[in-house]
Order: structure tokens, then C-alpha cells, then sequence
């Protein structure tokens, strides 16, 4: 049987299908993962009262700011 034959198995596409859903399955996981350590972050800082001051963090101030003024 020719390697690249696969006419009548089609083994190797569903292990590959498989492989791939389960890259998918932790990238999503860990994006999720990221997101609530990120909200976990953002509410203890506003329980501390400290300001983010890092470089690229303008989107984080921002959502800060608004839960600040909430919270008040």
C-alpha cells in the first residue's frame, strides 16, 4: 500500500481532526484561564486602591477607572 494511498482509510484525517480539536480545546482554555486571573487582578486592585502603571496598559486603566466609579 502506497503511503499517501488513503482512499479506503481515512484513520490518519480523524486522528489529525482529534489532534487539532485538542489544540483548540487548550488554547480557549488557557485564553479563559488568563481572563479570570486578569478580573481576579483588576478587583484586587481596586480593593488596594493602586492604579495599573505598566506600558500597553491603557485598556486595563480604563476598565479600572470604570470599576472604581462603580464601586463608589
Amino acid at each position: 500500500m502506497n503511503f499517501f494511498d488513503y482512499k479506503t482509510d481515512n484513520t490518519v484525517y480523524y486522528i489529525a481532526a482529534i489532534f487539532f480539536l485538542i489544540i483548540i480545546y487548550i488554547m480557549y482554555h488557557l485564553e479563559k484561564r488568563d481572563k479570570r486571573k486578569m478580573q481576579l487582578d483588576i478587583e484586587k486592585m481596586i480593593e488596594v486602591g493602586i492604579t495599573p502603571k505598566r506600558k500597553g496598559d491603557e485598556k486595563l486603566k480604563a476598565e479600572f477607572e470604570m470599576r472604581r466609579k462603580m464601586n463608589k
